[in-house]
């Protein structure tokens, strides 16, 4: 499994969150660095730190997503993918 489907499945997993995804932006240093971006379930108030207490010690350092993006409602294909 790949790292982002790893980390998405593991925040995916906490019953706050609706659904889950890891990508990448665009980092002047790094070329990309990943963002975690989530839909919560009836609008479940999590931190940014709660969100991402799963990963720690689960996923290396450097895979840790720089920032959490909340969105209202994840943007879906005609299918229901991400």
């Amino acid at each position: 499994m790949d790292q982002s489907r790893r980390d998405r499945a593991i925040v995916g997993a906490l019953p706050e969150v609706s659904l889950a995804a890891v990508v990448g932006r665009p980092d002047a240093k790094w070329g990309e660095r990943p963002i975690l971006i989530v839909e919560m379930r009836n609008q479940g108030a999590l931190s940014d730190e709660e969100l991402l207490a799963p990963l720690n010690g689960r996923v290396a350092t450097w895979w840790l997503p720089d920032a959490v993006v909340r969105l209202e409602r994840m943007p879906l294909t005609s299918t229901g993918k991400i």
